[in-house]
């Protein structure tokens, strides 16, 4: 879910919803990440096609969207093949990755400041197969942050969609009543609180 668009708009909203510019200070200050973000041999080791990983990145409007979700991360991605891992997402303002991109496990890490994983135990491994699949196919559209009922492709309408090709899927929107950014937005938040998610790790 991370995107420029939506840090800049996230920005003004919170400057008057916070009320106090030192809070505004400190999401500006945000340091960057410069080496990717160390996760366990173990715990990478473990990750099969179809688990989801999640990220805190690390620019200001990842902090952005993780205060106005009051969630610990931001973005999610998909992996999508093993040894080595890849990973699919939909990003913006990671150069010229803009849009539904693979990534490597590194890749993925290095804009991150916190990591986290999971299993979707309601789909079995034929269906994570083909979502896998199906998701590739996608690699190269563009990133479009837009609201629910219009055309959007973000970070979790990515998955939403492919996911809901194969199985009933209806993770919970939340919604922004503000004049600058209205309407309903799919966050990481859903995918880790939705049922039948097993939380496989979290720092």
């Amino acid at each position: 879910m991370e995107g420029c668009a939506l840090a800049k708009k996230l920005l003004i909203c919170l400057i008057f919803a916070l009320g106090a510019f030192g809070e505004l200070w400190t999401l500006t200050r945000a340091p960057t990440a410069k080496e990717p973000l160390w996760v366990p041999d173990e715990i990478l080791s473990n990750l099969h096609t179809g688990d989801l990983v999640f990220r805190m990145g690390d620019v200001t409007d990842s902090r952005i969207i993780a205060i106005t979700t009051n969630f610990k991360y931001s973005h999610v991605g998909i992996i999508v093949r093993e040894r080595p891992l890849v990973i699919v997402h939909a990003v913006t303002g990671e150069g010229e990755r803009d849009g539904v991109a693979t990534v490597s496990m590194r890749e993925f890490l290095a804009h991150a400041r916190d990591f986290g994983a999971a299993r979707m135990k309601f789909l079995n491994e034929e269906q994570k197969a083909r979502l896998a699949a199906s998701l590739l196919k996608r690699v190269g559209e563009d990133f479009t942050l837009r609201p629910r009922g219009e055309a959007n492709l973000y970070c979790t309408t990515l998955l939403e969609q492919e996911i809901s090709k194969i199985t009933e899927f209806s993770p919970q929107y939340f919604k922004l009543s503000l004049a600058v950014l209205g309407g309903e937005y799919l966050a990481p938040k859903a995918f880790w609180h939705y049922g039948g998610v097993e939380i496989l790790y979290e720092r």
